[in-house]
């Protein structure tokens, strides 16, 4: 049932529950952290993803730079040295082109990992004194080379095959060059390995000696050389006869600021980091369209107008009603009418409850006997008869505010 009315207004008091009291909060609050729970999880499980995938994909760093002949780490390219020593070669590790060629006493063959020279005429001069001129990555230092792919089919860098017919890499039927890039062959030199219209090999000759131009120096790693023909390759390239003397140039080479090849920071990046990099901006795009505003046609929404006490004649509706004070809740209706009644029809304050009556009926539609009702009202109700007696003191409030001159005065039910 519904509560009383207190002097500020008619509020109605919450329903109670059956124990006779009102709901307690902590329901509220588990269905506010359920809620929660149900509108942020995407976003912790997208974050969860993210951690995940980039633990997956990120590598520890390697000891040592990069394609270095003394590293050990996946990177470095101290494995290719000790094969080429297994079979018999000679190996020297320099610091810069020698200027000796082949028929001085040099190296035989020159390995260049990374070719930032920013003179090539050295490594053309060795090229024409009978010299083999094997360039792992950089810019080609006789032929004119132009890129025109990557040996990567889609996101897969599946093997390449030979399809030439040069008789030294007869055993090197299959390479695997993960990340690599492929040229487009010149006129006068030979391409290996063929992918997207390009080779990852090309062979030129000049002079008296050879250049050699690979895509990339990843298949000569130590993580990679053990992959498919690779070993084979490497040393069908740099060590075909045994005693032959290699000299490998490391990617530590002092050059000038010239010789930075065109390099910008994102190319000194990982392929792992740009794909954490990339997940990171995907993840960001995501989050932004699910919360971002939806901007559509204005709704209008009335506001709630606020009655001053309002909240105080429901906080007294509901203590009354957790305490059964029925008794109390028809007193106080009981008296708020007679206050207001003597006030507006101009009475004693001590008036009887049937001099009330007959002020009232005189001077509205009201019976005498409704409005001593109202006033005298049943001392202990129930429920029912609550609602009751809270229903009659207002149309008995009503009626008497009504001007005499307006139709419709209010009948008492």
């Amino acid at each position: 049932p519904a509560g009383p009315a207190g002097p500020a207004g008619s509020a109605q008091p919450a329903a109670p529950t059956p124990e006779g009291g009102t709901c307690e909060p902590e329901a509220t609050g588990i269905e506010t952290r359920r809620a929660l729970l149900r509108r942020y999880w995407p976003v912790a499980l997208l974050i969860a993803a993210l951690l995940v995938g980039t633990a997956l994909v990120a590598r520890q760093p390697e000891p040592g730079l990069p394609l270095s002949p003394a590293s050990a780490g996946p990177g470095g390219t101290k494995a290719l040295v000790e094969i080429l020593r297994g079979v018999g070669a000679t190996v020297e590790v320099v610091d810069r082109v020698p200027r000796d060629g082949p028929s001085e006493n040099g190296p035989d063959t020159l390995l260049v990992l990374v070719n930032n020279l920013p003179d090539p005429e050295p490594l053309r001069s060795f090229v024409r004194d009978g010299g083999t001129l094997v360039i792992a990555t950089g810019s080609a230092a006789v032929a004119d080379l132009r890129p025109v792919g990557s040996t990567a089919f889609g996101f897969v860098d599946s093997p390449l095959a030979r399809d030439c017919d040069l008789p030294a890499l007869a055993e090197a039927g299959r390479v695997r060059a993960p990340g690599g890039v492929v040229y487009e062959p010149p006129a006068g030199a030979v391409g290996c390995y063929p992918r997207a219209g390009g080779s990852w090999l090309i062979a030129t000759p000049s002079g008296t000696g050879t250049e050699i131009v690979l895509g990339g120096a990843a298949a000569l790693t130590n993580g990679v050389i053990g992959s498919a023909d690779n070993a084979v390759l490497a040393m069908a390239l740099l060590a075909p006869e045994d005693g032959t003397r290699v000299a490998v140039v490391g990617p530590d080479l002092r050059t000038d600021a010239a010789g930075n090849d065109g390099q910008g920071l994102l190319d000194l990046l990982s392929r792992s980091v740009r794909l954490a990099l990339l997940q990171l901006g995907i993840a960001f795009l995501v989050v932004v369209a699910w919360r971002a505003r939806r901007l559509g046609r204005p709704v209008g929404e009335a506001q709630q107008v606020q009655l001053e006490g309002s909240e105080l004649v429901t906080a007294v509706g509901n203590l009354l009603q957790q305490t059964r004070a029925r008794r109390r809740a028809s007193q106080l209706l009981r008296d708020d009418l007679r206050q207001g009644l003597v006030q507006r029809l101009g009475l004693a304050r001590d008036a009887s409850a049937e001099q009330i009556g007959g002020a009232a009926s005189d001077r509205t539609t009201l019976p005498a006997d409704d409005v001593v009702a109202a006033l005298t009202g049943p001392v202990e109700p129930d429920d029912a008869q609550l609602v009751a007696l809270a229903q009659r003191v207002e149309d008995v409030r009503r009626a008497v505010a009504t001007p005499p001159s307006s139709p419709g005065g209010v009948r008492v039910r």
